[in-house]
């Protein structure tokens, strides 16, 4: 994974975000960055402030 400025971040896809100490998934909104989670129930915004940004990592194969 090669991290990227936040600058530069694609601000139409799900990312890896970092401040240097924690990563989370995480997406543009308006006018910052979120984590969050849907179960249906209740959706979860957390307001980040990350420095670097990765593209997320292709899935498993399956060896099936």
């Amino acid at each position: 994974m090669e991290w990227q400025p936040i600058a530069t971040a694609p601000k139409d896809t799900f990312i890896v975000l970092s401040d240097g100490g924690s990563l989370w998934h995480g997406f543009w909104h308006h006018d910052c960055w979120v984590t969050g989670y849907d179960d249906g129930r209740v959706y979860v915004r957390v307001i980040l402030e990350p420095t670097h940004w990765a593209p997320l990592p292709k899935p498993p194969v399956s060896s099936e």
